[in-house]
């Protein structure tokens, strides 16, 4: 078995290649192939409600070829002890023999799968794939805002970036980041959202990062937020925009942004289903995650280690 570290995982994970494995994860999803039940939490405190108790996620999928568990920790308070909130690794396994094949950086992983699908989702759901001269603007300047602005530059050739977020000195530290990869970069504030062509909500808020002064030709990407108490975007705003989610079963379960502004379901499709939208409302893509998208990201690197 192949044991990859973060830069390991990285690099096996090129942009155009994890677009390409996403795509036919999507049309696998939709015809059945490609399977996964909603994730499964487990507290890790001594007792169910115990303060500040860890939480285990555990992420099956398979299409029959591969299949792949990630498996998540989540401690809030870890970053008080120097350690990482997050941790993560995904296992990849030879679904006809269950044999073991590799162990990619879960963390990795997940930045790049989520910000992948996201511009796989902005091109599927405008049936636009040149955003050269859009203005992107992200609220958050954590792992996965940093990963929306190198996947949106690689895969849309977004070259406008501006970043809003409560830190100062992290939206300073990613606005750097930005310029070193070639882009203008900036700091943004909620009056620089009504120029945005391009929105990235990429939190950990449980209250809305932004108000209803989103464009009509606006698409947003909400990733933050992945359980029902949690929300990142203003009900109002849900409302009068056209959402489509990753998956119906995760959104359902978790996508607190939807589920508070009581949206229905009936007319909310999931990106292997959806179609270009047409104009005249926000697009929103909702989501909240899939062990779909991470057999995507082991498709990606199984792929490329085949053709070696």
């Amino acid at each position: 078995m192949k044991i990859l570290d973060a830069q390991a995982t990285a690099a096996a994970l090129p942009w155009p290649g994890m677009l390409g494995a996403l795509d036919d994860i999507l049309a696998a999803q939709r015809d059945g192939r490609a399977r996964c039940p909603v994730r499964n939490r487990l507290k890790l405190g001594a007792t169910p409600d115990a303060a500040d108790a860890g939480v285990l996620l555990t992420m099956p999928a398979t299409d029959g070829e591969l299949a792949v568990v990630k498996v998540v920790t989540v401690h809030g308070r870890n970053p008080l002890q120097q350690l990482p909130a997050v941790q993560a690794a995904v296992l990849v396994m030879d679904a006809r023999t269950g044999q073991r094949l590799a162990l990619l950086d879960g963390e990795v992983v997940t930045e790049r799968r989520t910000a992948a699908l996201s511009a796989l989702a902005v091109r599927k759901l405008t049936g636009r794939t040149d955003w050269s001269g859009a203005a992107l603007q992200l609220i958050g300047a954590g792992a996965q805002a940093r990963a929306h602005m190198e996947a949106f530059a690689a895969c849309l050739g977004v070259k406008q970036v501006s970043v809003q977020t409560r830190s100062p000195a992290s939206a300073q530290g990613l606005i750097a980041l930005a310029r070193e990869h070639g882009l203008q970069a900036e700091l943004g504030a909620a009056a620089s959202l009504r120029g945005a062509d391009l929105i990235v909500t990429a939190t950990t808020s449980s209250t809305p990062v932004m108000d209803d002064a989103a464009r009509d030709d606006a698409v947003i990407c909400a990733v933050g937020a992945f359980t029902s108490k949690m929300a990142e975007l203003p009900p109002a705003l849900v409302r009068r925009a056209r959402s489509v989610v990753d998956t119906t079963d995760g959104c359902r379960a978790e996508a607190g942004d939807l589920l508070q502004a009581s949206v229905d379901w009936a007319q909310i499709p999931q990106l292997s289903d959806a179609a270009v939208l047409p104009a005249g409302a926000p697009i929103i893509f909702k989501s909240v995650g899939s062990a779909l998208w991470d057999l995507a990201a082991a498709r990606c690197w199984w792929q490329a280690t085949q053709r070696n």
